[in-house]
């Protein structure tokens, strides 16, 4: 966040002393009893939106789901129905490998995460404190991200701890 607050002050001066962050309250994470699958499981919340890395999303899945056995979900929570339509044929051609789901409620999200091995986060622009990066670290979901924005900053502080509790649970 602080980020965005430090791109407009270095334009209008005036507001520099004026100009206040306030951060947006997180969703509730509940304990979920994390119980990760044998069968690989990773999670794409960025629905269609360019911005959000689809496209980058879309080659990497390509690739993955044609080299490994595992379950990938796209879920469409910010597309247009013409969106989601192409992430269903999409999904089609995949054998039941790539789940297109249709903006799911925070619930059915965080259920989910319950299984995951991993959540993909490929956006391209600059954003302050991604949730979805923050859900995924408290869950135990591991981030596989781009560096742009806040992502590295949260991840450096979070991904240590994350990684050796995911490691932990997988062998105990």
């Amino acid at each position: 966040m602080r980020r965005q607050y430090e791109i407009p002050t270095k334009y209008i001066t005036i507001i520099r002393n004026k100009a206040v962050v306030i951060y947006n309250p997180p969703l509730p994470v509940p304990d979920i009893n994390k119980s990760l699958s044998d069968y690989p499981t990773i999670l794409f919340s960025g629905g269609g939106i360019f911005v959000k890395g689809f496209h980058l999303a879309v080659k990497v899945f390509t690739k993955i789901l044609s080299q490994h056995n595992c379950r990938i979900y796209l879920i469409s929570r910010y597309s247009s129905s013409y969106q989601h339509r192409f992430l269903e044929r999409y999904a089609s051609k995949s054998h039941g490998k790539l789940i297109a789901l249709n903006r799911v409620l925070h619930e059915k999200l965080i259920a989910l995460h319950k299984y995951a091995w991993a959540i993909v986060f490929p956006s391209i622009c600059e954003e302050p404190l991604p949730y979805s990066i923050a859900r995924s670290c408290l869950l135990g979901t591991i981030p596989v991200a781009s560096r742009v924005g806040g992502v590295p900053r949260l991840l450096r502080k979070h991904m240590q701890r994350s990684c050796l509790d995911l490691v932990m649970l997988k062998t105990s």
